[in-house]
This record gives structure tokens, C-alpha cells and sequence, in this order.
């Protein structure tokens, strides 16, 4: 911080910058100054210190302004900055497009669309509005950055239904490694960019938490060989990575999907175990009226009557009602629209409850066991 500041200065703008993992295409809004010093430079044959999107050359290898491995644009035909609605004001959004920069010449033909950045990607810069700035202290630099990413997931929420982009999806603080953050003081007073990141904020979860270490490496060397994942469990980590992306009606769906076919092939393996015919198995999905039955049938009726398993009478049951089916069933009728962080979370929890508490309900009826712990 400047030493000259008043210390009950307080922010009139914040101007944060950072990366996404994909390309958006709309026209560049702002420049790269320092990056087009740098190439100036480097054409009147100085070795300037390289700077942020500089590109890493090998001896012999040369590079072009406006095509691979460097792109810049026409700083004279830049577009207006987007004007976002966000948290009862607005913040203003500039793009500007990136060619991956590389070791080896890239030949490009059109747009990276879809794109996930392995060629190309998009810088953004948020400007918050004077009202978002002066509700941060001067050194809230994660409200920052979380203010600037929340106006950013309005954009890509319009963007992709304007453009049909699947790839642009949502992003949260955690995906962008960095964020480069100016701050003008009421004063006047220009604070020097900070930087603030997301990876110091809780453990390192791309390090694990359960290394496969002794038994464990071994047993996940077997497995490679012959296992499959259930996809029960796959649905469950696709709802948590839901959560992470701020997806939180996926989330929901996917929380009762991985109940749904838990359930199913519960009821399927122990059928089978019995000596149940193909037909005879499909007539208890069925009713024996042709028309598939629930999944609360199913979970409460049907796994209690053909094998046992009386899950309607515990807990979790109710829970999984509660909190995954009926949201899920609002979500997908379209009774509702948007569902809190607070409720995802809570919909996967008790979905993981309700497949934990059948899975020991199986293990005591004699059903092998379905999804690994």
C-alpha cells in the first residue's frame, strides 16, 4: 500500500484482471500495452525483459503481431466495454483474445470454437462500479475478485444462450489462478496492483487428501485392470464439480440421478441373484402394467417387498425426499428456477446419506455391494 494513504481511505474503483479457460468471441475491448512495447522492441532488435503473454521463443524462431504465436488487436477499432448487472449495481467488462503462446509456430484457420484453451483464450478485466467498490473494504481482495467473477457468470449466462456456446460455463474464483487487482482510492490515490489467488485458501486438493500410498496404490493397481466405476458414483462426483462451476440445478439433478440408478441397479442385482427372469425382473419396474414405476416406488415399495430392504423406514429416506427429490422434481417441472449453494450442497449430501445407508442395507440382505467407499 502507498505509505501516503489516509488510512481511512476507502475504494472508489476496483479494476480486476484475470484469465479464462476458454475463448469468448466478441470483438477485443481493450489492449495489451506493455505486451506491444515488448514486440515493438524486440522488432528494433533490443532484448527487452519479457513481460505478462511475452512469448517464449527458441533461438531462430521469430513471431508476428496479429497472428501465432502473438496476437494483438487494433487499439484504434476497440469495442465498448459490456455493462453487467450485478449485486443491485453494475460492472464493466472488457475482453481480449490470446493465442496460446508456444514453442513452435501455430497455424490457425477462423475461431477456437469450442475452444478449452489449448490454443486460445480470453483476458478479462472487470471495472466495478463505484457503489460495489466502496461496499469493500480497501483490502477485501477476494470480494473483489468474487464481484468480478459473479459479473463475469451473468455475461457467460447470456453469451452462451445467445451464441449456443456449451463450452463457456460458469467459472468460480478457484479457476482462475490468479487475479491482478488495481484499486483507486477515494483520495485520488492509485493503490500499486495486488494479486490475489484462491490456492491458499484451503487445502490442496489437487495434491489428495488420501494419497495412494502401501495397500492403497496396490489396490488401485488392480483395479485399473478389471474395475469399472459405478456410475452412480460417477454422477455423484459430476454433482460435485457442479457446485464447484456454480452449477447448482445440474448439481440437483445429477444428486437424484445417482440415487435413481443406485437404486435401479440395487434392485436389478438382487432380482438376479434370486433367479428372477429377464421378464419377471422388467414386470417389477413396470408394475406389470407396462408403464415404469418411480423411483420412490421402487425405493420404498418394491426394494422391500422383492428383497428385504425396507429403506422407506429409515431416516436418510426421508431426508432423500426432502431435500433431492422434491427440489429435483421443482427444478425439473420448472416450479423452480434457481436453487442456493446451500441447497445443492445439501441435495448431494443426503443423496451420498441415502446410497451409504442403502448400501448397508444391501450388505445385510445379501446384495454384493455396488459402489466402492
Amino acid at each position: 500500500m502507498n505509505g501516503s494513504v489516509e488510512s481511512d481511505a476507502r475504494p472508489s474503483s476496483w479494476s480486476v484482471y484475470f484469465d479464462l479457460p476458454f475463448v469468448v468471441s466478441v470483438a477485443d475491448s481493450m489492449d495489451d500495452p506493455s505486451l506491444r512495447r515488448y514486440l515493438e522492441a524486440v522488432a528494433s532488435g533490443e532484448s527487452p525483459n519479457p513481460v505478462p503473454y511475452s512469448p517464449r521463443l527458441r533461438p531462430g524462431f521469430g513471431f508476428s503481431v496479429g497472428g501465432a504465436p502473438v496476437y494483438l488487436p487494433d487499439p484504434a477499432s476497440l469495442a465498448e466495454p459490456f455493462v453487467v448487472p450485478v449485486a443491485g449495481s453494475a460492472a464493466q467488462i472488457r475482453f481480449l483474445r490470446r493465442l496460446r503462446n508456444v514453442d513452435r509456430a501455430i497455424v490457425t484457420v477462423g475461431e477456437f470454437r469450442p475452444d478449452r484453451g489449448n490454443g486460445a483464450y480470453s483476458s478479462t478485466q472487470v471495472v466495478l462500479s463505484s457503489q460495489l467498490s466502496r461496499s469493500l473494504g480497501r483490502n477485501d481482495l477476494q470480494g473483489a475478485a468474487e464481484l468480478s467473477v459473479e459479473a463475469l457468470n451473468r455475461f457467460l449466462e447470456i453469451y452462451r444462450y445467445m451464441c449456443g456456446a456449451y463450452w463457456a460455463q460458469p467459472i468460480s474464483v478457484s479457476d482462475g489462478s490468479e487475479f491482478i487487482i488495481v484499486t483507486v482510492l477515494d483520495t485520488g490515490e492509485r493503490v500499486q496492483p495486488r494479486v490475489y489467488s484462491s490456492s491458499g485458501q484451503g487445502p490442496l486438493i489437487g495434491l489428495g487428501s488420501k494419497p495412494l500410498l502401501d495397500h492403497r496404490d496396490q489396490k488401485f493397481r488392480e483395479e485399473l485392470l478389471t474395475a469399472r466405476m459405478p456410475f452412480a458414483f460417477e454422477l455423484k462426483l459430476s454433482a460435485q464439480e457442479h457446485i464447484h462451476r456454480g452449477r447448482f440445478r445440474n448439481a440437483i439433478v445429477d444428486a437424484a440421478t445417482a440415487v435413481e440408478v443406485f437404486v435401479s441397479e440395487l434392485l436389478r442385482r438382487g432380482l438376479q441373484q434370486r433367479g428372477r427372469t429377464k421378464s419377471a425382473i422388467e414386470g417389477v419396474f413396470t408394475g406389470g402394467r407396462g408403464l415404469p414405476r418411480s423411483v420412490t416406488s421402487l425405493a420404498k415399495s418394491a426394494l422391500r417387498s422383492e428383497l428385504g430392504i425396507d429403506f422407506g423406514a429409515t431416516s436418510e429416506y426421508s431426508n432423500w425426499q426432502k431435500h433431492v427429490v422434491h427440489p429435483r422434481n421443482a427444478v425439473v417441472h420448472g416450479s423452480r428456477l434457481s436453487i442456493t449453494r446451500g441447497e445443492a450442497v445439501d441435495s448431494v449430501a443426503h443423496s451420498q446419506a441415502a446410497v451409504t445407508r442403502l448400501r448397508a442395507l444391501a450388505a445385510d440382505a445379501g446384495v454384493l455391494n455396488l459402489t466402492p467407499e
